[in-house]
């Protein structure tokens, strides 16, 4: 094992290996036993790991009704597991969730980065909870190829951009809006983006430290585009902001 994770480093080290997102360095060489859907899988040692960084579609195991690609995600990864189904892990800040999975961005044994591929081919979104923020920007960056190309989630209605003033009742989940910023409303440790709608952007105390007061003061009157996990109902929308990445001042007012 160690040989192979020495071999990688090298190649990795030397340029020799060229893949988007590449690992700065390999902390474990795992065997999958299972692979639940495109972003948690089971080890040979019983491990659950939940890949950093994304979030692919749900598949509803008991039965019911499983979101739109989330099979393809599923194959996707079982295909590129191949026979051998050995994965390479780097880990981050964080070891484990608050469900006791194991996190890590997953890597093939050639040095590609799973994450990546399943990003560029329209299979998932990206997924920042901080403080495990490596590669994030590389991310965003694969997922705007898979967006702007339109191909696999990103041909579907509920992840084309749409104006919030224009969100319905089934608006729930993953969504990418685009509306008019009202004000900011400061808390001691927090801060709330108004847009027009309805829609509060939160800033945790925990995020706030990656986001610029000068950039959020200036963006009420403005436009902007923005990408996350929308709750709550018509006038009452949330969506949590965790990164400045996820928050776009749009050049023209037209959102489509």
């Amino acid at each position: 094992m160690y040989g192979t994770l020495f071999s990688l480093w090298l190649s990795l080290s030397c340029g020799i290996v060229l893949a988007a997102c590449p690992a700065d360095r390999v902390d474990e060489e795992v065997r999958v036993a299972h692979v639940f859907d495109g972003d948690t899988v089971r080890l040979s040692d019983g491990r659950r790991v939940r890949f950093i960084g994304i979030d692919t579609p749900e598949i509803d195991h008991r039965g019911g009704r499983s979101e739109p690609y989330s099979r393809a995600a599923q194959r996707r990864l079982e295909h590129l597991l191949g026979k051998e189904r050995r994965l390479l892990l780097r880990y981050d800040n964080e070891r484990k969730d608050h469900y006791g999975r194991s996190l890590a961005h997953p890597y093939l044994s050639d040095g590609k980065s799973l994450n990546a591929i399943l990003l560029e081919e329209g299979l998932a979104t990206t997924m920042l909870v901080t403080p495990n923020d490596w590669q994030h920007d590389c991310y965003r960056r694969a997922m705007a190829r898979a967006r702007d190309a339109r191909i696999g989630i990103w041909s579907l209605p509920s992840h084309r951009l749409t104006p919030v003033i224009e969100l319905s009742k089934r608006d729930q989940g993953y969504a990418w809006v685009a509306g008019r910023v009202q004000g900011i409303r400061a808390g001691r440790d927090s801060r709330r983006v108004l847009l027009e709608g309805g829609l509060q952007l939160y800033i945790a105390s925990g995020d706030l430290s990656y986001f610029e007061e000068k950039m959020l003061a200036k963006l009420p009157g403005t436009t902007v585009e923005v990408d996350g996990w929308l709750q709550g109902e018509i006038g009452k929308w949330r969506m949590r902001l965790r990164h400045p990445s996820q928050l776009k001042v749009m050049v023209t007012q037209t959102v489509r």
